[in-house]
């Protein structure tokens, strides 16, 4: 707990296990929060960068928040986005509905998922907007302070990445901190 001016704010602490499948057209999550029942979630597999105001509605309600990772509006801060790729970017749903320019893995040019931006965002997306769901159930309303997420994370990697990259990619996670900024 830490003061914040003359009010009293705390850090919001989660427990996560989850296997994320980053496909090159769709990523398919399974999750558990602290013990809780399994969740299943899915997504394109895809982001694109705005610039305008946020998204969020101005008063989030129940059906937007269980399908935030499809949502977010998010910038993600991590090792594993490189500086060029870094900026605020909508996710999943969204991002195909936003008629924005879509950021897809480019299956044409094998560049393994530990060197592409999309995999580290999509990835650290999706853990930060099942904290933000599972703060919402807890809570309906958003937090003013930060949630923080301790993952278990288990990732599908394409057989020839694993044996090639399997060390880079979990080096990648590993590594620093990773922030997600909604």
């Amino acid at each position: 707990m830490r003061k914040k001016g003359d009010l009293e704010t705390m850090t919001t602490n989660y427990n996560m296990i989850a296997g994320i499948d980053i496909g090159n057209g769709y990523c398919k999550v399974k999750l558990s929060m602290d013990g809780g029942a399994p969740e299943v979630l899915d997504l394109p597999s895809q982001v694109s960068y705005i610039s305008n105001s946020s998204w969020l509605p101005v008063e989030p309600d129940d059906t937007y928040m269980e399908d935030i990772v499809n949502e977010l509006d998010a910038d993600v801060n991590s090792n594993g986005v490189k500086p060029l790729d870094r900026g605020r970017v909508i996710f999943g749903r969204r991002s195909v509905a936003s008629g924005n320019t879509p950021v897809i893995f480019d299956i044409n040019d094998h560049v393994p998922k530990c060197d592409d931006s999309l995999a580290a965002q999509l990835t650290c997306g999706i853990v930060a907007g099942a904290a933000l769901r599972k703060y919402w159930r807890e809570n309906h309303t958003l937090p003013e302070d930060k949630i923080t997420v301790d993952c278990n994370l288990g990732v599908a990697l394409p057989i020839n990445d694993f044996m090639a990259y399997h060390t880079t990619y979990e080096n990648m996670f590993l590594h620093g901190i990773h922030e997600v900024h909604i």
